[in-house]
């Protein structure tokens, strides 16, 4: 069962995507990497090979389709038909002027956008008068601000802020003009694994198989209540948000950060408010990691009650958010300064309640004033009222 376009997955993350990229694109891209060592590279022996065979152009303004029986005739028409298309410029790739010896006044895009040749510009005297005297005094203050330099001419790449070349640029203008965009960009936190942040964008889409999910793509169920609370249709804001079991363990999350959560209704609501926090940098990260964590606790427990997994309790749920908190945190972190680390009062916090639970993956002293609830009540309130 398809959940989500694949198209949507190729995207980038800051249009709502996952950020793997379309196979597609990326062959275009190294496609048209041919092109740049075309004319960047002017000795090699390849080089000059394909210029003797196609012309000191390479046949790139001549060929519009791949109809050729060559190899480098299917590459040149897959460049063109970039071109021809309007998916990428050809004046994306333009000559950057120096002492002027291998740009073609007429021919070259060098000044501007267009080469003169495009814009039509005729190769006229003032003494023409008329049209032509205006069209060259254009030219000629075109012209004005140009001047030739002893370094040699070379190629700029405008889809890099430095003007070099490079196959992901490429591949992520192709995918940007042809691939869907969300209202908002993916939620990604380095502190939690790909697992966590891969199901939080498809919580955030509502893509997650629930019961009424699964019934609205025909899927024939015995019920659709939710397998936890029995009393309700099981929505994802249901079962994240709304059960009784869900809105205990947030009340326990607000208790444990010694801030005021609100009730959420969405994982937009939760997105908004996490968004409004007052709090920065890699403080900021644990918050939304710490809440990421919840979502995926709350599912891995639903799927336990559904698949009837006897050895997750519901009384585990707090204990496995604040143990996957701090193990994630302290694995995603590691050139962290240690002492420092284990200064931090969030690490004291998660890291007591680790050792409360039993786990025997963390070893070492607990905070004093951390042992029981109330004292990681106390450590919690640093979390966020501490500044920067």
């Amino acid at each position: 069962m398809h959940w989500i376009k694949w198209p949507l997955i190729l995207n980038d993350k800051d249009k709502g995507g996952l950020g793997v990229g379309s196979l597609d694109a990326f062959n275009l891209g190294l496609l048209y990497k041919w092109k740049w060592r075309f004319f960047n590279e002017p000795s090699v022996l390849w080089v000059q090979l394909i210029k003797s065979l196609y012309g000191d152009g390479g046949s790139f303004h001549e060929v519009r389709s791949s109809n050729g029986c060559g190899v480098w005739s299917k590459i040149v028409g897959s460049i063109n038909r970039l071109h021809d298309q309007h998916v990428v410029a050809a004046s994306t790739m333009s000559r950057v002027l120096g002492d002027g010896q291998f740009i073609s006044f007429w021919n070259d895009v060098w000044c501007g956008t267009d080469s003169l040749k495009s814009l039509g510009v005729p190769l006229a005297s003032a003494s023409s008068g008329g049209l032509e005297s205006a069209q060259y005094d254009a030219l000629m203050d075109l012209l004005q601000p140009i001047t030739l330099t002893s370094s040699p001419d070379r190629w700029r790449w405008s889809l890099d802020p430095y003007g070099c070349f490079s196959v992901k640029s490429v591949r992520s203008w192709i995918d940007a003009s042809r691939l869907p965009e969300e209202d908002h960009p993916t939620r990604w936190n380095s502190c939690v694994p790909l697992k966590v942040n891969v199901h939080c964008w498809r919580a955030m889409l509502d893509r997650l198989p629930c019961r009424f999910n699964l019934a609205a793509r025909g899927l024939p169920l015995e019920s659709i209540l939710c397998p936890i609370c029995l009393t309700s249709q099981e929505t994802l804001s249901h079962l994240l948000f709304i059960c009784p079991t869900a809105v205990q363990v947030w009340q326990q999350v607000a208790r444990w950060i010694q801030c005021q959560v609100p009730d959420f209704a969405s994982m937009s609501d939760l997105v908004e408010w996490v968004d409004s926090l007052s709090v920065v940098g890699q403080k900021r990260s644990i918050v939304d990691s710490i809440f990421m964590v919840v979502i995926w606790v709350l599912w891995t427990y639903r799927n336990a009650v559904v698949f009837k997994r006897l050895d997750y309790r519901k009384q585990d749920i707090f204990d496995n958010i604040r143990e996957f908190s701090f193990v994630w945190f302290y694995a995603r972190n590691n050139k962290i300064n240690m002492s420092r680390l284990l200064a931090s009062r969030f690490v004291h916090l998660v890291r007591s309640s680790v050792l409360k639970t039993g786990s025997n993956r963390l070893v070492g002293p607990v905070e004093p004033g951390t042992g029981d609830e109330s004292g990681l009540i106390n450590a919690g309130s640093m979390l966020i009222s501490e500044p920067e």
